[in-house]
């Protein structure tokens, strides 16, 4: 799915992009349709130089970066994250939802994922990593799509260590 967005022109905003790895199968290709947001200036450096600038970047916090958007009128064809969202307790997660939509364009896909509580790795995440992440099933990921009007549709990495969902207005 992200690849056909990519290619197929649409606006992509993709939040707390870290190094964009799963852009590499696109290099050189023209991803100007693509803003990639990260407060890390080391991880927008690094997809700066492997894509030739060929995406946009934005150095923000994702809350501050979707607050701003909402407001210019900005709207996108597919949001998403991969990374973020173990991290934002049911309050943060909430209004991360609620920015995301307001700058979705009608017909488009909200994109998020979560680690899944019980998976092979959390005490090795937890004990040697320590990652305190939040981890959510498909019913809590259902839950919070469910609470600003979106339609949700999840599913499992082949690992079932992540649950992705995507979401789309009713």
């Amino acid at each position: 799915m992200l690849l056909n967005a990519w290619l197929s022109k649409k606006q992509v905003c993709v939040l707390a992009c870290g190094h964009l790895r799963e852009a590499d199968l696109l290099i050189g290709k023209d991803l100007s349709n693509i803003i990639a947001v990260d407060q890390d200036p080391t991880s927008l450096r690094r997809v700066k130089e492997i894509h030739d600038g060929r995406i946009r970047l934005a150095e923000a916090n994702a809350i501050h970066f979707l607050r701003k958007t909402a407001k210019s009128g900005e709207k996108f064809d597919l949001i998403y994250s991969l990374g973020m969202t173990d991290y934002f307790d049911s309050r943060a997660m909430s209004l991360l939802h609620r920015l995301m939509r307001d700058c979705l364009a009608p017909s488009g896909t909200i994109m998020v994922a979560n680690f899944l509580p019980n998976h092979l790795a959390v005490g090795w995440m937890d004990a040697v990593m320590d990652w305190k992440l939040i981890y959510r099933d498909e019913s809590e990921m259902e839950r919070h799509a469910a609470e600003i009007g979106m339609k949700a549709k999840t599913f499992r990495d082949t690992s079932d260590s992540i649950v992705f969902c995507e979401m789309t207005k009713d």
